[in-house]
This record gives C-alpha cells, sequence and structure tokens, in this order.
C-alpha cells in the first residue's frame, strides 16, 4: 500500500515518470508475490497515468478496465473497484460523453464509500460536478452540484478547490464574471497552498475560459499559455495536445496565425483519436487561418469535420464552437446566409444549457462582420417564476443523501440501481 500511496503522491505533484516507475515496480512484486488484487491495482494506476500522457483512445482504456473489474469483483476489492470506474469515466468524458461519465463516476463512488475511503468518494463527487458541468446539463442544474456537493467538502482544500473551478466556469456562463474570477483565483490559492502543481495546470483552461467569457482576450492567453507551457514541463502530453489546441484558438483571434498554426499541428501529433477537447478545437483554429489565406475549400472540411466530431458528443457548449468556427470560414468564402444559420444552430446549444449569451469571444473574428450577441431564446426552458424564486424539480439524490436540482436518475441506469436498493 505504500508504494500505492507513493504513486498518487507522485500523481499530484505532475511527475507522471516517477509515478509510472513505482506502479511498475509493484506490478512486479505483486505478480511475484502471487497477489493478483494488487497487480491489478497497479494496472489500472498504469492506466490512469496512460491516459493523462498519450494519446491512447477510449478503447485501449476500456478493455483493461473491464477486465479489473471482473477481477475486483471477484475478489471483493471494493476500493480497486472505485478506481477503475473512475478510470471509465474520465475515458468517457474524454470522449465526449458526459452522461456516461456522470454514471461510471456514480458507481465509483458507491464502491468508494463501501471500501471506506471518503476522499476517493469526494474524488468521484468532484467527476460528477465535473460532468455537470461541461454536459449537456442545464447551468442552473449544473451549478446546483456545484452549491450543494460544495458543503460537504469544506475543509478539504483539494476537493473544495475542484468545485470551485467548476462553479466559477458556471458562473461565467452567466455573466457573473467577478464571483467566477474570485473562484478562481480561490481555487488557485488552496491548489497553491497544497503544491498541487498538477492541477494548478489542470485549472488554467477553465480559468482562460472564464476570460473568453468575459471578453479579455489577453488574459485569456496568458492562462492558455501557461498550462500549456506546464503540461510540456509535466509530460503529461494528452493536456498537452488540449492546452495546445486551445491556445491555438485564441492566437487566430489575436491574429497570430503562424504560430497558431504551429500548435494546431502539435495537437493533432499529440491528440489521442477519442480526446474531443482537442480535436475539434485544433481544427477550428486551422480552419480559420486556412479560410483567412484563401485555402478555402480545404478551411471548410476541416471546420465541417470538427462538427462532426462535436455532434457525436453531448458538450453542448463544445457542439456551439465547431458550430462558430464553421460559420466564420463560411463567412470568409462570402456564404453568408450558411454562415448564419450556423451561427443559429450553435445559439441552439447554447439555450438547450441555458446560458446567459453566446461567448462574446466570437464577436472578435472580424471587425467587418459583427456577430449578434445571442440572447436567451423562447426555446430556452423558463428558469424563473414571477417572484423571481429559482423554478427547479428535486429529488433526493441516492448517492449525495441531498436535495438536487433536476431529478438526476438517469445516473443510476445501466447497472448502478444498487443505489435505490438502500446501499446507502
Amino acid at each position: 500500500m505504500i508504494m500505492q500511496w507513493l504513486s498518487e503522491a507522485l500523481w499530484s505533484t505532475g511527475d507522471y515518470r516517477r509515478a509510472e516507475e513505482v506502479l511498475r515496480d509493484l506490478e512486479e512484486r505483486a505478480r511475484a508475490a502471487a497477489d493478483l488484487g494488487m497487480e491489478w491495482r497497479a494496472k489500472i494506476g498504469q492506466a490512469w497515468v496512460l491516459v493523462n500522457t498519450t494519446n491512447a483512445t477510449f478503447d485501449e482504456i476500456v478493455g483493461p478496465a473491464h477486465r479489473a473489474i471482473q477481477i475486483f469483483s471477484r475478489l471483493g476489492d471494493e476500493w480497486g473497484l472505485a478506481k477503475t470506474w473512475g478510470l471509465l469515466a474520465r475515458a468517457h468524458f474524454n470522449a465526449g460523453r458526459a452522461g456516461e461519465a456522470q454514471k461510471a463516476n456514480a458507481r465509483a463512488a458507491v464502491h468508494a464509500r463501501s471500501a471506506g475511503d471518503a476522499s476517493e468518494e469526494m474524488m468521484r463527487f468532484v467527476g460528477l460536478a465535473s460532468d455537470a458541468t461541461f454536459g449537456p446539463a442545464p447551468v442552473e442544474e449544473a451549478l446546483g452540484w456545484c452549491r450543494e456537493i460544495l458543503e460537504r467538502v469544506k475543509g478539504q482544500p483539494g476537493k473544495e478547490a475542484a468545485f470551485d473551478v467548476c462553479r466559477g466556469l458556471l458562473e461565467a456562463m452567466r455573466g457573473n464574471f467577478d464571483t467566477a474570477r474570485t473562484a478562481m483565483i480561490h481555487a488557485r490559492s488552496l491548489l497553491r497552498d497544497l503544491g498541487n502543481t498538477f492541477r494548478l495546470a489542470g485549472m488554467t483552461n477553465d480559468a482562460a475560459d472564464v476570460e473568453w467569457y468575459a471578453g479579455d482576450i489577453h488574459a485569456e492567453e496568458r492562462e492558455r499559455r501557461s498550462g500549456y507551457e506546464a503540461f510540456g514541463r509535466m509530460g503529461a502530453w494528452g493536456f498537452r495536445a488540449t492546452s495546445a489546441a486551445w491556445l491555438a484558438r485564441t492566437l487566430v483571434e489575436l491574429g497570430r496565425n503562424d504560430e497558431a498554426l504551429k500548435l494546431t499541428r502539435e495537437s493533432e501529433e499529440l491528440a489521442g483519436e477519442d480526446d474531443i477537447s482537442a480535436q475539434v478545437p485544433w481544427r477550428g483554429a486551422r480552419a480559420k487561418i486556412l479560410a483567412r489565406r484563401g485555402a478555402h475549400e480545404e478551411a471548410e472540411r476541416i471546420a465541417r469535420e470538427g462538427v462532426a466530431i462535436a455532434e457525436r458528443t453531448d458538450w453542448l457548449n463544445l457542439r456551439g464552437d465547431a458550430r462558430m468556427d464553421l460559420a466564420e470560414v463560411l463567412r470568409l468564402m462570402g456564404r453568408d446566409d450558411e454562415s448564419r444559420q450556423n451561427i443559429q444552430l450553435a445559439s441552439s446549444s447554447s439555450s438547450r444549457r441555458a446560458t446567459a449569451s453566446w461567448r462574446p469571444g466570437h464577436a472578435r473574428s472580424s471587425s467587418s462582420f459583427r456577430y449578434e450577441r445571442l440572447e436567451p431564446s423562447s426555446r430556452r426552458r423558463p428558469l424563473h417564476s414571477g417572484n423571481g424564486a429559482l423554478r427547479r424539480k428535486c429529488v433526493v439524490h441516492p448517492i449525495l443523501d441531498m436535495q438536487l436540482p433536476g431529478g438526476r436518475s438517469d445516473l443510476l441506469e445501466d447497472g448502478a440501481d444498487e443505489l435505490c436498493r438502500g446501499v446507502w
């Protein structure tokens, strides 16, 4: 167990190389001792490293994970099951399936509690909140997750920081930029006190998104570049691919096309096939560069690839981003009617999340063609009643034992129905 804890401590500081070395050593020792459970704990630990440092595909992660679930179930290893279901949640999340990730995180939370590991249980709550933040849940519902779970993790600075990041991003989507920035500053302070360099790097894209919503492109660039450089120092190439793609999009808006194009190539090389958080934005950035340079056919092809990838996900904001990138390419080609059609499709994605408005950053694309700031449409579900009180439907959530908005009983599907039978 000491080697296992050591690997997790190394992981938290971003020292993936040494963490992997410790886990490989643990696997060999466990195999020599015929300790099947510990051998597979080490294998799953290495899979966690793999999913963060390489361009491993979803199938490459899922196969070993399903085998591990069989073994841990036979051995009655609740902690091993918690870590494996958490790994599956990450794989689904990276592939843009936030709904499936929530179900896997729900299962992981069950096993973590059964194992008596409160820290791992809370990490799965972090995962649930992150899934809600990026997935199709309306913003108010996702904020409900963050606010209510945050009360459970007060006094646990690492977990509190994670919820502050989610809350900050969601508040930015509502246009509450001061509140959003305050949440990000608090999260960063907590993580610095912990010395958690990996998560400090990890929150930079979220902090950059806050600035994107706020329209401060220079602050956005600083945040994205900080994360990009930090992941490079760590050798966290999967995260580096994502940071490179989003930094490229920011640089395109600043007119620094040559540097942006190099970053799209780096992201393309590093990103896993299923890593939609990199695959969509690098395409959008490159397509706009090519369109500006007159390579219209190639630009449209790449932009439509990004849309097709995004449409396979349940990340509604990402779908909107891809549509806005295609709209810009079509505008540069002189096809304004088609461009506006894609703007409306992007607005539809935003409407389904009930965000306050589309990102102002998109309006910076050209001084000669200003996109309208898209206000809430009549298709949005109503958020407030006549007296201003938030109208929401609540249920007692069996995982968290608290009221959560939206009645998220769907998390209990696909084998998680034991939660409803009073396991907790």
